[in-house]
């Protein structure tokens, strides 16, 4: 507890000295001003880069992009299939004082490959495609189209599969996978890209006679067979694609969603079809509140009638699951692997020191008289002991990966 103490001493103390030294030392609004007219005079390109602004007394650094696949933080510019405006932020550090200010340039046109988004129109996807350009025709699947892989990547195989599985169980179509074979009209080829600016979950599609999806990573490969279900599901026979090229990749890195076990359980069946659910619209993090309770005040104000679930197996602490529903390790564990599979990360949540009538129903002797029994009290020893053991039991297990 002395530590916790120290600790928080110690970073009041920071806090204080931050704003102590930072008072004196501050851009004022002219100063900002001046800068940001330099930025726009000053920013320029050179051989698919953009170039530092150089001014005299400062230290320029790109820290932020709106769209790193089309301009990196090394400044480095990728060519859109469309024309493409990013927002840049740049850091400046006054080299007298160190004193630092952002400064935003909005706005910077990068010119795409084509001038327009061609001729058919674009698919509508959720999330929305990011870049399309539409030749003319359809692609058409057949009685003979294969899934081809093409990927030094062995995890890809594993997106063919998951492909072959759902053409099987969104259309009822067979499709055979094959590995290395020249594709032919009504193929899908799945390849890995050196196109590293698209990230984890960004892929390109090029749709022709054949589809080619490609990706750097597992997560894009799978994105992009999430697409191709999802505009086959609109077309009017559930065989066809417009012709077109495809560069799609997240508007935002974190996109996820949370579900709250821990008051309402959810079977595990039903999180195995969420997972199937999430990762049709690209959603890549699942998290999952394994632990909470309801309000005392709705209970008349007795902590004993008032619901609450832990909803994870414990071999230290076996009575913490609740009885009412909880899930075992290894189911635990299996969803993760599927979730994987499907390019999503599970993101357990365990929440203490708050919400935690589940625990202090176990172990009375560690609930807060201050704030309730679904506090944990943070002055009793054995509230470190217990949080340390069941959390070390869950950290033990073995991380799935594919």
């Amino acid at each position: 507890m002395n530590y916790l103490k120290n600790t928080l001493k110690t970073f009041i103390y920071s806090l204080f000295l931050f704003n102590f030294n930072t008072a004196n030392a501050q851009f004022d609004s002219i100063e900002i001003n001046k800068l940001t007219t330099q930025f726009k005079d000053l920013i320029s390109v050179n051989h698919n880069q953009i170039l530092q602004p150089k001014i005299d007394g400062y230290t320029i650094k790109l820290i932020g992009s709106d769209n790193k696949s089309t301009i990196d933080l090394n400044g480095n510019i990728h060519q859109p299939l469309i024309h493409k405006k990013v927002n840049l932020l740049f850091k400046a550090t006054r080299n007298s004082d160190s004193c630092e200010a952002e400064i935003p340039v909005k706005n910077i046109l990068v010119t795409g490959k084509y001038t327009d988004q061609g001729q058919n129109q674009k698919p509508f996807v959720i999330p929305s495609l990011r870049e399309w350009h539409g030749e003319l025709g359809e692609f058409k699947l057949n009685s003979r189209s294969r899934i081809i892989i093409n990927s030094s990547n062995p995890n890809f195989s594993e997106a063919a599969y998951l492909l072959k599985e759902d053409l099987k169980k969104q259309f009822g179509y067979n499709v055979e996978v094959v590995i290395n074979k020249k594709p032919k009209k009504g193929d899908i080829i799945i390849e890995n890209s050196i196109a590293n600016e698209l990230g984890e979950e960004g892929y390109a599609i090029k749709i022709k006679d054949y589809a080619q999806l490609e990706a750097p990573a597992y997560s894009g490969i799978v994105f992009a067979t999430r697409t191709i279900l999802q505009i086959l599901d609109q077309s009017t026979d559930k065989m066809s694609l417009p012709k077109g090229e495809i560069r799609d990749y997240p508007t935002y890195e974190v996109r996820a969603m949370m579900l709250d076990v821990g008051r309402k359980f959810f079977t595990i069946d039903f999180l195995n079809d969420y997972v199937e659910i999430l990762s049709y619209y690209k959603i890549s993090n699942f998290q999952i509140h394994l632990n909470d309770n309801a309000f005392d005040k709705y209970f008349e104000f007795d902590w004993d009638k008032t619901p609450s679930g832990f909803r994870l197996q414990n071999d230290t602490y076996p009575d913490l699951a609740s009885k009412d529903g909880h899930y075992t390790k290894k189911q635990f564990i299996d969803l993760q692997k599927k979730a994987l599979r499907y390019g999503i990360k599970i993101i357990p949540e365990i929440d203490v020191p708050a919400h935690s009538l589940a625990i202090t129903k176990i172990f009375p002797e560690i609930a807060s008289d201050k704030y309730g029994k679904d506090h944990l009290d943070l002055n009793h020893p054995k509230t470190y002991e217990v949080v340390k053991i069941f959390l070390m039991s869950i950290h033990k297990v073995k991380t799935p990966s594919l």
